[in-house]
């Protein structure tokens, strides 16, 4: 992989100084990259240190499978888990593959991609034990017969995009006939775009784009005024660029935050006179994993939204509307929701801050006689939280929020970027 640059401050015309923010890669393009380069040469590039941890779990799980190990443990990634289950149902002709995860994710739908492999041929059973779930893929003494498959009301768009990147490896090509309605679509778009890249030139630049997702942190921080002015390397513009979530710079700038691009960078811009008072309304059915920090960008601004298109959140690394809501609420924002909504009628704030605490609330914890805001295990969760937190004034973020290492899952640095800036 290539790595990334060191972050640096850089002038302005003005002649301070902006704070540039080193973003990891784009991991869901990496992770499609990994399984293709597994399929297609047998062989992975490294993985530095440095990267998330989704996308060092799946390449090690790759790696153990091709040097010739049956059984990988995948921990709590959802995209590894999904990936191997293809990987392993292709490559299951003369040995038997298993693949075991854990905790939440040992719970959430797996059947629809398990039954379309099985329809072309693999044979596949589960072991359930102690909290964890185990996928074994007998031998078949035949490829995969691809074809057409059916998915109808996809739970994951991950589904799709997996049975997609092992297409070449079938008897024929993949069909997949989606039906009903699929989630987070530009993902499947991206898995396709990927493929096309990865066919031309495997090690293609276009394959290594800035991550968008993580990158939505930083819009948010400049939205909720902890920082006015930041620069982002790698990230390629809406249009151009391979990720769905490239769609931030247009819903951030509707929260007055102007992108203003380069050739391969963004600089962002707190609009000082924009207006916070418009309701923002959104479909985030394409784009659930920017929820969360439109909704903290909303919170810190006191700005009403109606966000829908959201039921997919609750099946995530965490109930992702449960943990805003009472996450909110212990911050004294009120959200309301249904089963498709999240909404927020901009209520006057009933707590300012951690020290407003009331201890005997549920999801406040005491540490060390410190007030904590306690959320879920959840990446997306925790740095959404410590961006309001930095918002209203907390210098370390990382020590007000429980399980702040889950951000190790796709952005290890993030703490750290935002000890970058002189004025956090």
């Amino acid at each position: 992989m290539i790595p990334d640059q060191a972050s640096k401050m850089i002038p302005n015309t003005a002649g301070g100084m902006i704070p540039e923010v080193k973003l990891p890669k784009s991991k869901s393009i990496l992770n499609r990259v990994l399984l293709l380069e597994a399929l297609r040469r047998g062989r992975l590039q490294p993985v530095g240190s440095g990267e998330c941890g989704d996308l060092r779990e799946l390449h090690d799980s790759l790696d153990r499978f091709l040097r010739g190990e049956s059984e990988v443990f995948v921990r709590e990634s959802g995209t590894a888990l999904r990936f191997l289950c293809a990987y392993a149902a292709a490559r299951a002709t003369d040995r038997e593959l298993s693949v075991t995860c854990g905790g939440r994710l040992a719970e959430r739908p797996l059947d629809q991609l398990l039954e379309a492999l099985a329809s072309m041929g693999a044979k596949i059973s589960e072991e359930h034990q102690d909290g964890l779930k185990r996928i074994i893929f007998r031998p078949t003494g035949r490829r995969l017969s691809g074809g057409l498959v059916r998915i109808d009301n996809a739970a994951s768009s991950q589904f799709i995009s997996a049975l997609m990147l092992i297409s070449s490896a079938c008897g024929e090509p993949i069909e997949v006939e989606a039906t009903g309605k699929v989630p987070s679509q530009p993902y499947i778009e991206m898995t396709r775009r990927v493929i096309e890249i990865f066919d031309r030139d495997p090690d293609s630049a276009a394959l290594r784009e800035a991550d968008w997702s993580a990158a939505a942190f930083f819009y948010q921080a400049v939205a909720s005024g902890v920082v006015s002015e930041l620069r982002l390397p790698g990230l390629v513009r809406p249009g151009a660029s391979l990720q769905g979530d490239s769609a931030a710079a247009d819903l951030f700038h509707r929260l007055g935050v102007e992108s203003r691009f380069e050739e391969n960078s963004v600089t962002l811009m707190h609009l000082e006179y924009h207006s916070t008072q418009g309701c923002l309304e959104e479909d985030m059915s394409a784009t659930p994993d920017l929820v969360p920090p439109i909704v903290g960008a909303c919170l810190s601004q006191g700005r009403p939204f109606r966000l829908s298109g959201v039921e997919t959140l609750r099946g995530k690394e965490s109930d992702r509307i449960k943990a805003l809501t009472e996450g909110a609420a212990a911050l004294g924002f009120k959200l309301e929701f249904t089963e498709d909504q999240i909404i927020y009628k901009a209520a006057p704030r009933m707590l300012k801050n951690l020290n407003s605490f009331s201890s005997d609330l549920e999801y406040i914890t005491e540490k060390s006689g410190d007030f904590v805001l306690k959320i879920p295990a959840d990446h997306r969760i925790a740095m959404t939280f410590s961006v309001i937190l930095m918002s209203d004034g907390e210098k370390m973020p990382e020590k007000k929020v429980s399980n702040p290492e889950s951000v190790e899952k796709s952005f290890p640095r993030f703490y750290r970027e935002f000890r970058n800036f002189s004025n956090v």
